[in-house]
């Protein structure tokens, strides 16, 4: 495959995720059993051979029973995916589904996700899918500047914690801490303080893909400690750090 893709294969355990978003595109196909889920403040049910999709930062959660089997990918930039655009008037690439019933294109993308190398076949799984469910939107005023303002600001290595401090943010802005908190859950719809934290738990996603010790991505990442990083990672991984490649692997 010719993109960079986290893929997920969750198999015969339960958990409930805790709300969390991620910053890729998620497409998921369920295999067996049932996952309950809410996502844009609505509640989902996807059951064997439905589409899950989510569109990047939108805040949901989720829940899985013991026999619950699915297999997810979660991608971006996708060689020629129409890509979202920054500046005045742009249009950005958004799902229009989140759950398809009994869609072919779940049993095609499960049946690509469970080749050792899934490479050609992904890719044009994850095209059908963008064809048939997603459509460029125009954002909502003055959403996808503020959005891209905010996330390169609170992605940038601020102290020795790994991210910058609220109000650091809010300055480099030129808005007071208390105009941009009211900002900020505006048009992302959640506080910054949990945006900051999940953008700290992707930062130390990627580490551990790249091999990276518990121990070191906690203290690099901004967590209090290695007990800190282990708690936030199951209650929105499922899995412990220790245990993160067992469920999650990149593909190259």
């Amino acid at each position: 495959m010719d993109t960079r893709a986290k893929v997920l294969h969750w198999k015969d355990r339960s958990h409930r995720f805790t709300p969390h978003f991620h910053t890729e595109f998620y497409a998921g196909a369920i295999v067996r059993g049932c996952c309950e889920f809410e996502a844009g403040g609505q509640p989902h049910a996807a059951h064997a051979g439905d589409l899950v999709l989510i569109n990047p930062f939108e805040v949901h959660t989720a829940g899985c029973s013991p026999n619950v089997e699915y297999r997810a990918v979660y991608f971006d930039d996708l060689p020629g995916m129409a890509a979202r655009t920054d500046g005045d008037g742009a249009q950005f690439l958004s799902f229009t589904s989140t759950v398809v019933p009994a869609s072919p294109l779940a049993r095609r993308l499960a049946g690509a996700l469970s080749e050792p190398a899934p490479g050609e076949a992904l890719t044009a799984c994850l095209h059908a899918i963008l064809e048939a469910h997603a459509a460029q939107k125009a954002p909502p005023l003055d959403m996808h500047d503020f959005q891209r303002r905010v996330v390169a600001e609170l992605e940038r290595d601020g102290d020795d914690q790994g991210t910058p401090a609220i109000a650091d943010v809010a300055a480099r802005l030129g808005m007071s801490a208390q105009h941009f908190s009211r900002a900020f859950h505006r048009v992302f719809g959640v506080p910054a303080v949990f945006f900051r934290n999940q953008l700290r738990v992707h930062r130390a996603e990627a580490q551990l893909r790249n091999g990276g010790r518990p121990a070191d991505v906690a203290v690099e990442c901004g967590f209090s400690d290695q007990a800190h990083l282990i708690r936030e990672f199951k209650k929105v991984r499922g899995v412990t750090p220790k245990l993160y490649a067992t469920a999650y692997h990149q593909l190259a």
